[in-house]
């Protein structure tokens, strides 16, 4: 068949193509596009770092670690099933992020081959489920979701989109009970794998919507409520996770007209990124204040809100698409809304949510091609818009490719991005170049003063530096900021270390033990400063509580001997001097102090032997005490 005769009768001719040869086509077209991952990427130092490459269940994997990946959340977040799964591609591969990244683009084809039944089975126009399946492959909003490995939600996606699949062959099967297990097993698994997945009941509602021609019954008002109240007990347990994940809460105090602006923002950036997606960034950071633009933005939000609510109402096409978008962007649109992050939207979030911008666009451009648009251009129109997509995703795939192109991107983008400016600061961190890293952290602070993140890593700087003045001025800074900002603490321990500022550190230390009091090292210095200061009744209570998580700690057991032994609690000192001289044999100073315990309680013989010992292994005894010892024992003798 000739292209000329394809496109005067396309609608006809395209419905001729086999379905599997589409699929099969938009699957190649996407491996091309993001094409630039197989070769030279790396893990990137904005979450990747704690939940892969430093995650200590992740590297040191074992049975404890996955129990604690269940039973504990992850930086304010849980989910137990991704750190299981980047567990699984870390013993595989190591730290080579380059087969990470192809395997999250294998997960992306997957989600791709179950996106594509999903649509033929509600639409019977090839030409809207190729569109939108192949948009939802390739759009350049796509790329952050396949090139930064953080982003667990593609893989709920696929669980998703299977307990979607599930959920058709309930329908088929004539509502038989039985067929929802593996869709609620689907589900579950979803949310284990990121939280994002309590929208799945979108998806249900919407396949019921488009099945039964957007008439309610009982059947679909029961299952609503079901899975509603699935989503709602998993939703406040994330929340509640959340407050006590520390940093994941931006913590910010918003007006409500700040509120209302930023959402009208969100809205209007994220149909403008769909339509041109040439400025597309990493991260979007929450506006310090108000635009200048506030009225104007929100009459535009209202006006594309309300237009959309009209066609939705006229069209079935749109509503199906202007209720999938609204569903499965309502959580980013509620972050954003409620300041919630530090970001007010990303290209992440649009991961399920672009199929409803692909159906609005088909369903825009379909009316059009009855009034206005001839056939060929309304071919013409998709296929231009997929090839430009198809170029920016194939260039934007390359900006994922390490630290320095990502961030230098973002800044290429928003020169004002405090996130972007510290991201960069710690990529020349890395590499050593202290005089960038001040630069960029700097130029983050300027920006917004109070990114804590920005004070710390400047503090580390300094500390490098040894200007350790000002690095404690930006490490307590970060602190007074967000007091449960952990890393903070940690840094300023260990500079107050360095330079025996021993108040400071035992002060931080106490601090740290709050967030962590199963932590050996913490507790362990404690006992060590408690020791120094000869605050003997103190070197008790922490070394006692340090046995209780480490019954064999030498420390706490040689600081606990010689406590008793300073507080003249002889009796007690003996049995735990012997310990330590049982691992510590050549210890001359602990066979001396066991003889002074046993001369206090009156135990000649003893107190003498130990002095002999404790002169065989080179202590320098007191030679009166030693004659002392000898008068007393030979007294006794006799």
């Amino acid at each position: 068949m000739h292209l000329k005769e394809f496109l005067v009768n396309y609608e006809e001719n395209f419905q001729k193509i086999n379905l599997t040869t589409i699929l099969i086509s938009i699957l190649a077209i996407t491996v091309l596009v993001f094409s630039p991952i197989f070769s030279g990427s790396e893990f990137f130092t904005y979450d990747d770092n704690w939940y892969i490459y430093e995650n200590k269940h992740v590297v040191d994997f074992s049975w404890s670690a996955m129990v604690d990946m269940f039973s504990s959340p992850l930086g304010g977040q849980y989910s137990p099933l991704g750190e299981l799964y980047n567990t699984l591609l870390y013993l595989l591969f190591g730290n080579n992020a380059t087969a990470f990244k192809i395997v999250a683009l294998i997960v992306h084809l997957f989600n791709i081959f179950l996106l594509f039944n999903i649509l033929k089975n509600l639409f019977n126009d090839k030409v809207l489920v190729s569109l939108a399946t192949l948009l939802f492959a390739i759009h350049p909003m796509q790329v952050e979701t396949i090139g930064w490995l953080s982003v667990m939600f593609r893989n709920s996606v696929f669980f998703m989109f299977l307990g979607y699949f599930f959920y058709f062959k309930y329908l088929d099967n004539n509502f038989e009970k039985l067929r929802l297990l593996p869709v609620i097993i689907c589900y579950i698994v979803a949310c284990l794998f990121k939280e994002q997945a309590i929208l799945f009941p979108v998806g249900v509602f919407l396949i019921n919507m488009k099945r039964f021609d957007f008439k309610f019954n009982k059947r679909i008002i029961f299952e609503t409520g079901f899975w509603g109240l699935f989503a709602l007990a998993f939703g406040l347990f994330t929340i509640k996770i959340m407050h006590v994940g520390g940093p994941s809460l931006a913590g910010r105090s918003v007006s409500l007209v700040e509120k209302f602006d930023v959402l009208s923002k969100t809205v209007l950036e994220y149909c403008y990124n769909f339509v041109l997606p040439l400025n597309l960034s990493f991260s979007y950071p929450y506006p310090l204040a108000k635009s200048d633009n506030f009225f104007l933005t929100s009459v535009l939000a209202l006006i594309v809100f309300f237009f959309g609510i009209f066609l939705a109402i006229k069209y079935k096409i749109f509503r199906f698409g202007f209720l999938w978008l609204l569903g499965f962007l309502s959580l980013s649109l509620a972050l954003s809304f409620f300041s919630i992050r530090d970001t007010y939207m990303a290209d992440r979030y649009v991961y399920v949510a672009i199929v409803g911008f692909s159906i609005l666009l088909y369903s825009i451009l379909a009316e059009f091609n009855k009034t206005i648009l001839s056939k060929n251009l309304f071919l013409g129109a998709l296929f231009a818009f997929s090839i430009f997509c198809a170029f920016i995703s194939f260039n934007r795939v390359s900006v994922f490719k390490n630290n320095k192109t990502l961030w230098t991107n973002a800044l290429e983008v928003n020169p004002q991005n405090q996130y972007a400016n510290n991201s960069l600061g710690y990529y020349y961190r890395k590499t050593n170049d202290f005089e960038k890293a001040e630069y960029y952290y700097k130029r983050a602070i300027e920006i917004d003063s109070s990114y804590f993140l920005a004070h710390n890593n400047l503090g580390y700087v300094y500390s490098k530096k040894k200007k350790f003045g000002k690095a404690i001025v930006h490490f307590t800074k970060a602190i007074s900021i967000n007091r449960y900002y952990k890393s903070a603490y940690e840094n300023r321990a260990a500079l107050a270390k360095e330079i025996d500022n021993h108040d400071l550190l035992l002060m931080d230390l106490k601090k740290l033990i709050e967030f962590e009091s199963s932590n050996k090292g913490y507790r362990e210095e404690i006992v060590k400063l408690y020791f120094k200061k000869k605050d003997y009744p103190k070197v008790l209570e922490e070394g006692i509580h340090l046995l209780k998580y480490d019954s064999d700690n030498k420390v706490a057991v040689s600081h606990i001997a010689e406590s008793y032994f300073h507080l003249q609690k002889y009796k007690e000192a003996i049995p735990l001097i012997t310990s330590v001289i049982k691992s510590e044999q050549k210890k001359g100073y602990y066979f001396f102090i066991r003889s002074v315990s046993y001369y206090q309680l009156g135990d000649l013989s003893n107190a003498l032997k130990d002095l002999q010992s404790a002169q065989k292994l080179n202590y320098k005894v007191d030679k009166n005490y030693l004659d002392l010892i000898i008068r007393k024992v030979k007294k006794s003798n006799k």
